[in-house]
């Protein structure tokens, strides 16, 4: 973990993974309102975000880890250009 990222940013990471994946709105909109009221709890959280994801995936991947993240990110241009053609394609 980064040493600049602040407890209660990662408390909200965890938070907001949490309710996201528990599917409840409102937790997830209260941790929102949390992050929004601070002056730096967006770059807090999303740098602890960062970190959280990055350790997860070495956990879950291994050695593997960015050969993962970098497939993702294929997929993700790939959904993206799709995405593109389809708007093309109602113009």
């Amino acid at each position: 973990m980064f040493a600049n990222v602040r407890l209660i940013d990662q408390q909200r990471a965890a938070r907001l993974v949490l309710a996201w994946t528990d599917d409840d709105k409102p937790a997830l909109d209260a941790v929102i309102a949390e992050i929004v009221a601070d002056p730096a709890g967006g770059l807090g959280v999303l740098l602890a975000q960062t970190s959280m994801t990055a350790d997860l995936a070495v956990t879950l991947a291994g050695d593997r880890a960015q050969e993962v993240i970098r497939a993702a990110l294929l997929r993700i241009a790939a959904d993206q250009a799709q995405a593109d053609e389809r708007s093309n394609d109602d113009e």
